[in-house]
C-alpha cells in the first residue's frame, strides 16, 4: 500500500492512500524526517508478527 504525505496539520499527517482517499496519521507514529510529498509504504511483516504471537 503507498501513501504519499499530502501535508502535515498539528500533530497529524494527512495522506493520499492510493491516490484515492485521504486519512489522518498521528506524526508521532511516522518518521521524523518526513516531509510533504514523501511517499510512505506501509506492509505486514508477517515474520515480525509471529515472534510477536510467540511473547
Amino acid at each position: 500500500m503507498k501513501w504519499i504525505l499530502d501535508r502535515i496539520e498539528g500533530s497529524y499527517a494527512v495522506v493520499e492512500i492510493n491516490g484515492t482517499v485521504t486519512a489522518d496519521i498521528p506524526l508521532i507514529a511516522l518518521p521524523r524526517e518526513i516531509k510533504e510529498g514523501d511517499v510512505i509504504c506501509v506492509s505486514v511483516d508477517l515474520q515480525e508478527t509471529e515472534k510477536e504471537k510467540k511473547i
